[in-house]
């Protein structure tokens, strides 16, 4: 463990950026098809470059790629777990593993920041504006999905995920109580957990079930978000 918290607190150098370089490069071309290849080759790259490895940079990574392909979760996280049985030699797939759990607590706490006034309002008429938006919304689906992927790879527990769901849940009602619909980006998030974690029963018995239900009948829900909430509770 000493030796991961060595290179956390090294300056990476040029060559952890080429090592990164390289690795990211593979990740561009994962699918489905490949993942045998990537992997093998993600392998040869740390087993050569064991003192350099930037452990962190790669978990940044497999969550950047995760959360904007969305489609590939469940490849991340087969990537998350070879490379914890990898690192189980030199008795760092500890450290690794709560890389990733601190990073899906850190998203977790940040809850209470992802209703920007105007983070949903999309202005066709800007381009660019719309473009960033559009991908914004993107991420935080991805980043929900990836949660969603990583805690049925026992990654997260059981607790976690129904907290960091009642939260969202929670924050959109008081959202709305405020006379604020901008309540798209916390719906999205949470309708993609409930989607991949939960089969209806399940749904039914959580703390957050009742609310989810004062929601699709608020006042100030938008009528194009009640259909979502429709879907979720199967009405």
């Amino acid at each position: 463990i000493s030796g991961m918290s060595s290179c956390y607190s090294c300056q990476v150098g040029e060559k952890s950026d080429e090592i990164m370089k390289n690795v990211n490069g593979n990740l561009n071309k994962l699918s489905n098809q490949n993942y045998d290849k990537i992997w093998e080759n993600i392998q040869k790259i740390y087993s050569d470059n064991k003192e350099e490895f930037d452990y962190i940079a790669y978990v940044e990574r497999i969550f950047d790629k995760a959360t904007m392909q969305p489609t590939y979760c469940p490849l991340y996280v087969k990537l998350c777990n070879d490379m914890i049985a990898q690192l189980k030699e030199t008795e760092l797939d500890e450290e690794f593993t709560r890389l990733i759990t601190d990073k899906c607590h850190g998203f977790k706490n940040m809850i209470q920041e992802i209703n920007d006034t105007k983070d949903d309002v999309l202005n066709v008429s800007d381009y660019e504006d719309f473009c960033a938006k559009n991908k914004q919304r993107i991420y935080k689906k991805g980043f929900s999905q990836f949660i969603g992927e990583l805690y049925k790879s026992e990654f997260l527990d059981g607790p976690f995920l129904e907290d960091y769901v009642k939260a969202l849940v929670d924050n959109t009602v008081d959202t709305l109580n405020k006379d604020d619909t901008n309540v798209e980006n916390n719906i999205i998030c949470f309708q993609q957990l409930i989607d991949t974690c939960f089969n209806y029963r399940e749904l039914q018995s959580k703390s957050f079930f009742e609310n989810i239900k004062v929601i699709k009948d608020h006042e100030n829900l938008p009528k194009k978000l009640k259909f979502k909430m429709m879907d979720i509770l199967h009405c």
